[in-house]
């Protein structure tokens, strides 16, 4: 019965596709699998594809609104996509995730959380290697200004304290 039902099936599909022979209904009842034709086995492939491209649209999105958020002057909102995209991380290239923890770091940087700056504009130098892959020249300048700023001459861990007023924070504020 199911045979009969499959051979019924393609022999539609034949008829549909202006074919009626022998062979074009072979072909079609092996294309089939639960009832449904080849075609249909793609659509949860093709449905996938697409949510994957959307999402990588919104990670270039979010990522370039923490970038104008940045290059505005507005630390806070950048902050706040940075967080939103730090689950992110790993699905970026590498250029990406260098302009991430630049922006993530300059962005604590700027706020006064010179131990979060230190760790980020860390990573930042890490993922974009010599040659700055996914940083602007300028930004390579602040990124080694404020790593100079910041490393401990110690055996600490931890951020420099302030000095003076170059990340934006107050000298006596320290994190």
């Amino acid at each position: 019965m199911a045979a009969s039902a499959a051979t019924a099936s393609a022999s539609n599909l034949c008829t549909m596709y202006g074919r009626d022979n022998a062979g074009c209904s072979r072909f079609f009842q092996n294309a089939t699998v639960h009832g449904y034709p080849l075609p249909m086995r793609r659509l949860p492939l093709a449905l996938l594809l697409a949510v994957s491209l959307l999402g990588c649209a919104s990670l270039r999105d979010d990522m370039s609104r923490a970038e104008s958020a940045y290059d505005t002057s507005d630390y806070d909102t950048s902050l706040v996509w940075l967080d939103d995209l730090e689950s992110q991380v790993p699905d970026m290239d590498v250029p990406m995730r260098g302009r991430f923890y630049y922006l993530r770091g300059m962005t604590a940087y700027r706020l006064g959380k010179r131990n979060d700056a230190l760790h980020y504009l860390a990573l930042a130098r890490e993922v974009s290697g010599p040659r700055g892959e996914g940083l602007r020249s300028e930004w390579q300048q602040q990124m080694d200004r404020a790593l100079t700023d910041l490393t401990p001459n110690d055996a600490s861990f931890a951020a420099r304290p302030a000095t003076s007023t170059s990340g934006g924070e107050s000298p006596t504020e320290s994190h």
